[in-house]
């Protein structure tokens, strides 16, 4: 049985669950170094972007997935942020 994921949906769905997405997210690609596809990643991180201003997700959430989530996760950021409480459930 084959499953069809709709991006949207599921970035939807993650930035709306009570995990604190917006400070944990990292983009990556699969692509290999020695064969780097540039036009392939760009059209991800377009697509991406796309879905997140559809989502309305703030300029500092886009770039924290973009960037400064792996800056701080490699220690190269002294960014700081304030864990979220996990929601109650229901």
């Amino acid at each position: 049985m084959e499953c069809k994921v709709n991006r949207h949906d599921v970035l939807a769905r993650l930035f709306k669950s009570e995990y604190d997405v917006e400070h944990h997210m990292i983009f990556g690609t699969d692509c290999h170094v020695n064969d780097y596809n540039v036009q392939w990643a760009r059209g991800w991180i377009s697509r991406d972007k796309d879905i997140f201003n559809q989502l309305g997700l703030s300029k500092e959430t886009t770039d924290g997935v973009f960037a400064e989530n792996l800056k701080r996760f490699v220690g190269v950021s002294t960014t700081k942020i304030e864990r979220k409480p996990l929601k109650p459930t229901q």
